[in-house]
């Protein structure tokens, strides 16, 4: 993690990593995972939401890292880039193809279909909705059936 570090630092302007220990455990709500493709056992469906979880919570914990940077650098960023521990890039980034102030750029998520979490390009505009709504939708939604019959028809949960 050193060296990935020391290799982003000098190509961009500012970078904070953050080492985050997942929860083993986190709270998971028994109705979201019934939900989840009914083909899988209940011990596969307890992994897989609890990585959803997981994923929801280190992005929300991105969002805060990033507004703490924000306040702490007195500057007001254009975009943030997060980056999993696992991405890679195969070829170099030309940042300017994507400055598109309304999009976020991410990879496709090809086994499961919805949104890949190893990396993400993301405007400030869209970043409170992009990296907490997740988890606010898991936890918070206020009519929660209802909820959970209108997303799991209409798209994957990652």
């Amino acid at each position: 993690l050193d060296e990935v570090e020391r290799e982003l630092h000098s190509k961009v302007d500012t970078l904070r990593v953050v080492e985050y220990e997942q929860a083993v455990t986190p709270l998971l709500d028994p109705q979201y995972m019934d939900n989840l493709d009914n083909q899988r056992n209940r011990k596969k469906m307890r992994l897989r939401a609890t990585a959803h979880v997981n994923q929801w919570t280190m992005q929300t914990e991105c969002l805060f890292h990033f507004l703490e940077l924000e306040t702490q650098n007195k500057e007001h960023y254009s975009f943030v880039m997060r980056l999993r521990e696992d991405a890679a890039f195969l070829s170099p980034i030309k940042a300017s193809a994507f400055r598109h102030e309304d999009t976020v750029s991410t990879c496709v998520c090809e086994f499961y279909g919805g949104i890949n979490d190893k990396g993400m390009l993301i405007p400030r505009s869209l970043m409170h909705e992009t990296l907490s709504a997740p988890l606010q939708e898991f936890f918070l939604h206020a009519n929660r059936d209802l909820y959970l019959k209108w997303f799991f028809k209409r798209a994957n949960p990652e």
